[in-house]
């Protein structure tokens, strides 16, 4: 039953619980801490599981996972840094094409 001149809107689903957890989780990848960038790399993953996640937000999850391997460990060696940052930024490029 179709009445006129109303629309059917449907929710959008989405990984991410609501508004408040996406903002406390972007929030984090750009000015947290090192803990907390860590944290919101994780709810990424997590939201990766549950449903498709904006290519933005997963570029910016893969560079910040970078970034913080960087500096955890020295087992890296600077060509395999170098090539982990290309990988991200070919795939966000690959994305946005």
């Amino acid at each position: 039953l179709k009445l006129p001149g109303v629309s059917t809107v449907l929710p959008r689903i989405v990984p991410w619980r609501d508004w408040d957890e996406w903002k406390l989780v972007g929030n984090a990848l750009l000015h947290g801490s090192m803990a907390e960038k860590s944290k919101a790399v994780c709810r990424v993953r997590a939201w990766q599981s549950r449903g498709k996640v904006p290519l933005s937000v997963d570029a910016t999850a893969s560079l910040v996972e970078i970034a913080l391997s960087r500096g955890q460990t020295k087992l890296l060696s600077d060509q395999e840094l170098r090539l982990m940052y290309s990988m991200a930024l070919v795939r966000l490029v690959n994305g946005i094409v």
